[in-house]
């Protein structure tokens, strides 16, 4: 999950650990900013620690989105279902995990 502006995921904070908690795995990644400025205490980690609240499994924080395809490569078993939300610059990651575990599936 990118979250998508400061501004929003301050607004929905607990919306958002609420519904990324009941996921099996969950990686997050920096807070998308659409041109907004940082909030002080509004990050990828504050989310992850209301997220973690909720669940047993931490959440994985993944700072940089090139290296979330192979953090979700790592997690991933055949017949998972793999969803990415977010907004701005997540839109290309299905296309890096579809490499990536393919390059994996080669050297195997």
């Amino acid at each position: 999950f990118q979250p998508h502006r400061y501004t929003r995921t301050r607004d929905l904070m607990n919306e958002f650990a609420a519904s990324l908690a009941t996921a099996d795995e969950v990686v997050l990644t920096a807070i998308y900013a659409a041109s907004e400025e940082p909030i002080p205490g509004i990050t990828t980690e504050t989310l992850a620690a209301v997220v973690n609240q909720s669940r047993a499994t931490p959440v994985h924080v993944v700072p940089r989105l090139d290296q979330v395809a192979a953090r979700v490569a790592d997690l991933a078993r055949a017949g998972d279902l793999v969803i990415t939300l977010g907004a701005g610059s997540i839109g290309g990651l299905a296309t890096a995990l579809v490499q990536e575990l393919e390059r994996r599936q080669e050297r195997a």
